[in-house]
């Protein structure tokens, strides 16, 4: 609940504004939204700042989410490419905080005066960046943090150190998950973030890798192959960090010649360079999938909330909706400093006995672990 609204009444007013309210966060921001019909948006917008400025924290509350939260890690711990998920940020960052995952005893730790406490200290307008996309001309944008927002505490955010470092050496971490029947596989590689010169060079090279259907790892694994549904390639842009992540399931038999695959096609940059042609084509689809989001307003606003979380420059959009391609010999250099298959971070998890012992001779540094991270023989 919050402003002395308890979360049911919050959900009937979102309900009956037409709209949803939500929340979301990580080591980099957090995110409160709300989508309303713009002629209820002031209404909206109240509440959404109830919510993120004068929350209430209810204790019983509390106890739901944590009970909810412990149950989405049971779940999770099921699942190969959950627990391949959640083993990553460790594998990649250690103890930093990009490192931490929740567990069932760090939600156990957590109290009702640990939450407020931490609220208080970096919840506030003046630390915040607030985001209004959609049919609103900008006078009647403008003024809604003024009402709403502008009562809240908060100074600037506070100074930290970094919140992660991507490693150069390679790393390989096999989690076992006895009697499951697929294994997920990442491959992750140290890379560069929108902030860096080379960024629009690494997204057309990442969509010649990984990039939907006509991308390297879908036609290699799945179609030529037939060891997945799908395969692809996404690049996680931190504030302090970023890495080209390779992902997909395939059946347990098959983890080690999958984990080849993908390395393979990330060494094809230097066999088989992106061409012009290709290097437009890529930079065509991505066009395409960017503004269908943008179009959309709660797609502008998440697109817009990514680049702040990640202090990216606010006018990366229209440079990224551009069909205009870097040269190949651009894209070759970009991919030459940073996807290097002899720096990646492999996970892979699922019943490790059908795998990992020809994992281990590819790899004889292998980490074998359990599905808490303990280490196994």
């Amino acid at each position: 609940g919050a402003g002395g609204r308890g979360p049911d009444r919050i959900a009937s007013d979102i309900a009956a504004l037409g709209g949803t309210i939500g929340a979301s966060s990580d080591a980099d921001a957090t995110v409160f939204s709300v989508n309303a019909p713009a002629a209820n948006i002031e209404a909206a917008a109240r509440i959404l700042a109830d919510v993120a400025l004068r929350p209430d924290f209810a204790a019983d509350a509390l106890d739901g989410v944590r009970s909810q939260q412990s149950s989405a890690i049971a779940v999770a711990a099921k699942q190969p490419m959950q627990t391949a998920l959640r083993t990553l940020p460790a594998a990649i960052f250690g103890k930093a905080p990009y490192g931490a995952v929740p567990t069932t005893a760090s939600l156990g730790a957590v109290t009702r005066d640990s939450i407020a406490a931490a609220q208080h200290d970096s919840w506030g307008p003046r630390a915040a960046t607030l985001i209004v996309t959609g049919a609103l001309a900008p006078e009647a944008g403008s003024p809604l943090p003024e009402p709403s927002f502008r009562s809240g505490r908060g100074g600037p955010p506070p100074a930290t150190a970094p919140r992660g470092t991507v490693p150069t050496s390679p790393r390989v971490v096999a989690v076992d998950m006895p009697g499951v029947a697929q294994a997920a596989v990442i491959v992750a590689l140290p890379t560069a973030g929108r902030r860096d010169s080379d960024w629009p060079a690494l997204r057309v090279a990442n969509a010649t890798l990984g990039g939907g259907f006509q991308g390297w790892l879908t036609q290699e694994v799945r179609v030529k192959r037939g060891l997945t549904y799908g395969a692809g390639s996404l690049i996680e842009n931190r504030r302090d960090a970023a890495y080209l992540m390779a992902v997909t399931q395939t059946k347990t038999a098959s983890a080690n010649e999958v984990v080849g695959l993908i390395l393979d096609q990330i060494g094809r940059f230097g066999r088989e360079p992106v061409d012009a042609e290709r290097a437009s084509e890529r930079a065509t689809y991505l066009a395409n999938g960017l503004s269908g989001q943008t179009e959309r307003a709660a797609g502008l606003a998440d697109y817009l909330a990514t680049l702040v979380a990640s202090a990216a420059p606010l006018d990366a959009l229209p440079a990224e909706l551009s069909s205009s391609a870097p040269s190949p010999e651009r894209i070759a250099a970009t991919v030459a400093a940073h996807l290097r298959a002899d720096r990646a971070t492999i996970v892979v998890a699922g019943d490790s006995k059908q795998w990992v012992g020809a994992l281990r001779e590819r790899f004889p540094a292998l980490e074998l672990v359990d599905i808490d991270g303990k280490p196994l023989p």
